[in-house]
């Protein structure tokens, strides 16, 4: 093999590389999702109530009755999906719902609210249940 294919080889090789590095690099960090801190924590609204995980994980009760699971993932600045969700009789399973969320401080005692919009959801239970203020709790 003479000189130049040696280095089109190479270069071949080192590109497939590359490619390879950056297609996990890139799938990596989607399989892990990360709360930011400000919604993280205990947030409550008309007798329900929902603990959110730094990994995205959210626990969903209605006065101290476990509603189930839920998982909020692609937690973007302002946006976030909500997964499957199981409320006593009635499940949500299928397409994800698609919010918009904000947190603003409430004065004069400075209560953290969180604000979820929904953009898209054909799931009802799951729209009607995380649509509205929530109020952080300790």
């Amino acid at each position: 093999m003479n000189r130049r294919n040696q280095l089109r080889r190479a270069a071949l090789l080192l590109a497939l590389l590359v490619l390879a590095a950056s297609v996990t690099g890139v799938a990596a960090p989607a399989a892990k999702t990360v709360v930011p801190k400000q919604l993280q924590g205990n947030w409550k609204r008309n007798g329900w109530a929902i603990h959110v995980y730094s990994s995205g994980y959210a626990e969903v009760f209605v006065r101290s009755v476990d509603g189930g699971p839920a998982l909020f993932s692609r937690v973007t600045a302002h946006r976030l999906t909500i997964g499957d969700l199981t409320v006593m009789s009635s499940s949500c399973s299928g397409p994800t719902g698609t919010y918009r969320w904000t947190i603003t401080q409430r004065p004069p005692l400075r209560e953290a609210q969180l604000k979820l919009k929904k953009i898209h959801d054909v799931c009802k239970l799951r729209g009607n249940l995380f649509t509205g203020t929530w109020s952080k709790t300790n």
